[in-house]
């Protein structure tokens, strides 16, 4: 059995975890949701409102893929400890 380095591991999970959450942090840009013409761009209470739910949303999406590579991250370092 092949022992990486824990820095090369660490990489691995991070490029994965980047890989999964972009499509989804692009999902959720404002600007992919309307054009200039959307009347929150004139209103900054209506675009703060905006703002916050979609950022719910987003973190709702983002969550679990952040509880497993943050697990596998603590893992790796275990295994690293372990050593």
């Amino acid at each position: 059995m092949t022992l990486y380095p824990f820095s090369r591991i660490r990489n691995v999970i991070l490029a994965e975890y980047l890989d999964r959450v972009e499509p989804i942090r692009q999902k959720y840009l404002h600007d992919d949701h309307c054009g200039s013409r959307c009347p929150c761009h004139r209103n900054p209470i209506l675009e703060e409102q905006f703002k916050v739910s979609r950022y719910e949303d987003y973190q709702k999406e983002i969550d679990p893929i952040h509880t497993k590579m943050m697990g596998l991250l603590e893992q790796a370092r275990g295994a690293q400890c372990q050593r």
